[in-house]
């Protein structure tokens, strides 16, 4: 299986780089297919061959074409996974891997369909699923849902926001590091933990785009669960001089 990702707005001068790009992107990606093997080591996964280059060239160029539309008024970002669905193993799912959703009609895979599904393949949870049907032709067959991206996200932001002060204060990037990781990790972990486990309990939370009143309400409703786990936590730590504490020293107003 294939995963790629675009942001939108990426834009380019000269038309002819669109085209230019996804083979030079394709050629790369079949020269370190060996280097990198394709397909999840876990039960169920087997590795794939490396796709054709002419199917490659069609996945990168539409999906970058997609990127340079808009839906909205805003960018059209979202991910793709090249991957027929029985490629992932029935039963498996978030929070450690992969649910899919399987549309009733297979879609065009095209521009226009990429940007309207765009804001219900919300790029931190799902991706778009491409397959290659009988004729040659890439199809459009479902979404696939990971939280994996989101929990990468979360400890880079929350190391960020603990980072940035520590930075202006004149510490070095070596003295700050050990200082974000000491003060965050746990608490971090369980607001992931707790966040995470009731985003998936709520039914169709994980398929819900950014456009529904679902994906903000269960997205609240996850928040203030983890907030409401982490702070005995956080609490604690500091009660022993440890987590926040830590830091606490080197922010202004704090002794």
């Amino acid at each position: 299986m294939l995963t790629a990702r675009t942001i939108g707005g990426s834009g380019v001068e000269d038309p002819q780089d669109a085209y230019a790009y996804p083979n030079d992107l394709a050629r790369f990606v079949r020269e370190s297919w060996e280097d990198h093997k394709a397909g999840a080591d876990g039960p169920g996964y087997e590795p794939t061959e490396v796709p054709e280059t002419p199917i490659l060239e069609r996945l990168f160029s539409t999906c970058y074409q997609a990127s340079l539309l808009r839906e909205e008024e805003r960018p059209v970002s979202f991910r793709a996974i090249l991957a027929a669905p029985e490629d992932l193993p029935e039963g498996d799912g978030p929070p450690g891997g992969l649910h899919r959703l399987e549309f009733g009609k297979p879609r065009p895979f095209d521009e226009r369909e990429l940007r309207r599904l765009s804001p219900a393949a919300d790029i931190e949870r799902s991706l778009v699923g491409v397959r290659r049907e009988e004729g040659g032709e890439l199809e459009i067959w479902g979404n696939v849902a990971t939280i994996a991206l989101a929990v990468i996200l979360a400890f880079f932001f929350g190391y960020s926001l603990t980072m940035l002060p520590l930075l202006r204060s004149g510490l070095a990037l070596a003295a700050v590091l050990p200082l974000a990781f000491a003060s965050d990790t746990l608490s971090i972990t369980v607001m992931e933990i707790v966040d995470n486990l009731v985003m998936v309990l709520v039914p169709g939370a994980m398929m819900a785009g950014p456009t529904t009143l679902l994906f903000w309400g269960s997205l609240v409703f996850a928040l203030l669960i983890a907030g409401a786990a982490a702070f005995p936590v956080n609490r604690y730590l500091i009660s022993r001089g440890r987590g926040h504490a830590v830091v606490h020293q080197y922010y202004g107003g704090h002794d």
